[in-house]
């Protein structure tokens, strides 16, 4: 006999509760949400065709238009339930999933589904939730492609990842190497260098303003160059900001692994 996808069930599980969230706050049509309904039915009915009685849990998750979190604790009180009666690789494939739907969960919430609902709102006109917008197709896209301020900002962040990411990197192995090696005050200087990663964000961009600030920063101090407003000011602007994430790069992540790598002949 064909082993049952409970792992399958549990994934349905969760979006249908999922679902039926998003329908009570708006986001989800009804059909949406009844449409994962009708696919949990399925795979209820399929589940107490083949374990019969031990299978009576995924029936809870039918309730989930009264209380959502019923979807995600039927198919668990089916694993419990059919017990042994599941391969062990079918066991194995659902208790995974059971433990990686949480995070996925709240991945689909905070990333996936705003994604997804921010693509369905540029679809319309004027959106502000008072009155029906305009449904507006890809005019909205065709605007902006022909906005040259588009292209400008597209050109910024591409030379931003072009400066930062590689310099990060190479940045990153050289203060590793640096800071694995056997000198002088290697505690203080490890210290030092791991200041950026305890440091607050806000504190942090406090400091950078006061370096960059044109009247009493630091960098005009250094260079003599007082009024000069580094932030404004083309073609230095764009370094300038890729400065404070260059400042702040991951060596931290290979600085203590880096004594275990082995040593090549």
């Amino acid at each position: 006999m064909r082993t049952y996808p409970l792992h399958w069930v549990l994934g349905v599980g969760v979006l249908l509760a999922l679902g039926f969230y998003a329908q009570r706050l708006g986001f989800l049509p009804a059909w949406g949400a009844w449409s994962l309904w009708a696919g949990y039915l399925f795979f209820a009915l399929w589940g107490l065709r083949w374990g019969g009685w031990r299978a009576v849990p995924l029936v809870f998750g039918l309730l989930a238009p009264l209380f959502p979190p019923l979807a995600f604790l039927g198919p668990l009180g089916a694993a419990l339930s059919l017990g042994r009666t599941l391969p062990e690789k079918a066991q194995a494939a659902f208790y995974g999933w059971a433990l990686v739907w949480p995070a996925l969960a709240l991945l689909l919430v905070w990333q996936v589904f705003p994604t997804l609902y921010a693509f369905y709102l540029s679809l319309f006109d004027r959106v502000n939730f008072l009155r029906p917008a305009a449904f507006a197709g890809l005019q909205n896209y065709r605007i902006l492609l022909e906005d040259p301020l588009f292209w400008r900002a597209l050109g910024n962040t591409f030379w931003y990842v072009v400066f930062t990411v590689p310099t990060g990197l190479l940045l990153a192995t050289f203060v590793a190497i640096l800071l694995n090696t056997q000198v002088a005050f290697l505690g203080l200087y490890r210290t030092l260098f791991f200041l950026p990663y305890i440091t607050a964000l806000t504190a942090a961009a406090a400091v950078w303003r006061w370096i960059y600030h044109p009247e009493f920063g630091f960098l005009n101090w250094l260079l003599h160059t007082p009024g000069l407003d580094w932030l404004n000011t083309p073609p230095g602007s764009s370094p300038c900001f890729c400065a404070p994430w260059g400042w702040s790069f991951k060596a931290s992540l290979r600085g203590p692994a880096w004594p275990s790598w082995p040593s090549w002949p």
